[in-house]
């Protein structure tokens, strides 16, 4: 009979295995921006790598909690040291795209078969949206303050998950919202409402 696996990877369960893919989107975007960054290849910032990694592989002598929570900490960490590297270098704009690229990515992951069903029968209803949004990283459960057929209105509380340039990291998640999104409908425009350093907090979805 084969050994029982340890204890804290018989602890895993759906929440820990979801939380998991959300911080590995989160590190595939944080490779994305480095990417943009004109040094790079010697830029001294080293990321972590779990693209190819499953949670249970990388439990070793903690519980899932424990680690998740380590690993949140931790990309935490970079995002911070990429922004300011992204500030100081002047690539925000390519950054911005990067993100962009990310969030299409990401729709692509895990909603591939609502985008063959949108390709196959085209919907302009954009309410179905909502649903694949809320099955992101960075919105969990948007306000919603009008949801018609055409037009959306939301607002994403809680946007910015960094300490430093809270406005600069606002500007990329918006970005790669309009990635994810648009993957799933490339005719939506989104437009942002909010003013000032909350520009992205409030957005406009219409079609």
């Amino acid at each position: 009979m084969a050994p029982e696996p340890p204890w804290h990877i018989r602890m895993t369960d759906h929440s820990h295995e979801r939380e998991f893919e959300d911080l590995r989107e989160i590190s595939r975007l944080h490779h994305r921006i480095r990417d943009v960054l004109p040094s790079a290849p010697s830029s001294g910032l080293t990321l972590l790598d779990i693209s190819d990694r499953t949670l249970t592989s990388l439990l070793v002598e903690t519980s899932a909690e424990q680690f998740l929570h380590q690993l949140r900490t931790r990309l935490e960490t970079e995002g911070d040291a990429l922004l300011e590297r992204v500030l100081k270098q002047g690539v925000l704009i390519q950054a911005a795209e990067a993100a962009r690229i990310a969030g299409e990515g990401c729709a692509e992951r895990r909603w591939s078969a609502f985008q063959r069903t949108l390709r196959a029968q085209p919907s302009r209803d954009l309410r179905p949206l909502l649903a694949a949004l809320r099955d992101s990283p960075f919105v969990r459960s948007p306000l919603v303050k009008r949801a018609t057929a055409r037009s959306i209105q939301l607002v994403l509380q809680d946007i910015s998950q960094t300490r430093l340039h809270p406005e600069i990291h606002s500007e990329l998640i918006h970005a790669w919202i309009v990635g994810f999104v648009q993957a799933l409908q490339p005719e939506v425009r989104i437009e942002p409402l909010g003013a000032g350093n909350r520009r992205f907090s409030e957005l406009k979805w219409e079609i």
